[in-house]
């Protein structure tokens, strides 16, 4: 997954950065790379959702439109006794 440009990007920014200890660089790489997996999860998590939700909007909108109108109750009543 690759990252937008922040301040870290920066030549400042990656000067200060080298003069960190390494084990303060690890804990953050590792922080880094948990987020973007979190970040990765919730994507796909959101792309899953996003259609079923949609089709569930319109199978509701469907259903309060049609149950009004008398047709499925018509349409059930005339199959049961056909």
């Amino acid at each position: 997954m690759k990252r937008p440009p922040d301040f870290q990007d920066s030549p400042s920014a990656s000067e200060s950065h080298s003069t960190l200890d390494p084990q303060l660089e690890r804990q953050v790489e590792t922080i880094r790379n948990l987020v973007d997996s979190y970040m990765a999860i919730v994507n796909k998590t959101i792309r899953d959702l996003v259609p079923k939700i949609i089709m569930n909007i319109m199978i509701n909108q469907v259903c309060l439109w049609l149950l009004p109108s008398g047709y499925v109750a018509m349409k059930f009543t005339r199959d049961l006794f056909n």
